[in-house]
């Protein structure tokens, strides 16, 4: 194509004259002009991939204090396959004795997503649906003289009286369960940051909490005494997760909308250093041996 004509017609503003020295000058601005024309387009595709919401997310931890780190790697402890965790995020420790972590999914889909839930549901561990632990974390959690404390001072571990039970996307097809696969996949990953040979003589008191962050309405959803369907949107949820033909051992799986991710992180904060207080007199006695 003549070179006057690519000029005239997608730079006519910047070019005068047409000579060697002005087309290389003016190829440059050919270039950003579609490089600016480009980044529209890929802007569009990273919102429908859910990027900025797994960077928003990431930025709301940093900001709380929490260490950060985004797209890690962990095997699949079934299939041995490498998997990615959007967000992995730990509360800073400089001794190594008490780790608090959470594991998050990101999914930016607009159909609404839905908690069931029932207050009538049969007993469950409230050590095991608290977090995932390590062997020396559950051990101290479930001791007579301290599991009062958990239930006394932490929500998350004390619960609501409505027990989610099942996580739904409403209006799939119903090809693919995403609520399922991003379950399993926190699940997993959760279960691979537990230290795999314990210390003995410096036990490492591990809770890691899995969690999946939308970018889309949240409703929990329950029968009501009239028999009728009850609706509630929430800013978040959570719901018990136990997969019956999996090897890992389930726990309570926290959503969290955007609009409520900034309470969210603050809370997760405040349990982190409401736990990370209560086993400090572990941790000295752990320092002085």
């Amino acid at each position: 194509m003549d070179c006057k004509l690519i000029a005239s017609t997608v730079v006519t503003s910047f070019v005068t004259t047409v000579d060697s020295q002005s087309i290389r000058w003016n190829g440059e601005w050919v270039r950003l002009t579609i490089a600016a024309m480009m980044q529209d387009e890929v802007r569009n595709w990273l919102e429908k991939q859910g990027y900025p919401l797994e960077m928003r997310a990431a930025s709301l931890f940093k900001q709380a204090g929490f260490e950060v780190r985004q797209s890690w790697y962990y095997p699949d402890a079934e299939t041995g396959k490498s998997r990615e965790l959007d967000i992995l995020v730990r509360d800073p420790d400089f001794i190594g004795i008490v780790d608090i972590e959470f594991a998050i999914e990101c999914k930016a889909i607009k159909k609404p997503w839905l908690v069931l839930s029932t207050s009538e549901t049969v007993s469950y561990n409230r050590a095991f649906s608290f977090a995932i632990t390590s062997e020396a974390a559950r051990r101290f959690v479930c001791s007579p003289e301290r599991i009062h404390w958990f239930l006394d001072n932490l929500a998350w571990f004390s619960k609501d009286d409505l027990t989610g039970y099942s996580l739904r996307q409403s209006f799939s097809d119903g090809q693919e369960d995403i609520p399922y696969a991003t379950g399993m996949s926190v699940l997993k990953a959760a279960h691979c940051r537990l230290e795999k040979a314990p210390r003995p003589k410096c036990p490492k008191f591990q809770f890691i909490f899995p969690v999946i962050v939308i970018d889309s309405p949240l409703l929990r959803c329950w029968l009501g005494g009239n028999g009728q369907l009850e609706m509630q949107e929430v800013s978040e949820g959570e719901y018990l997760f136990d997969p019956a033909n999996s090897n890992i051992r389930g726990t309570a799986i926290r959503v969290v909308t955007l609009s409520g991710l900034p309470k969210f992180v603050k809370t997760a904060k405040f349990v982190a250093e409401q736990v990370r207080a209560y086993l400090k007199p572990e941790v000295d006695r752990f320092m002085k041996l």
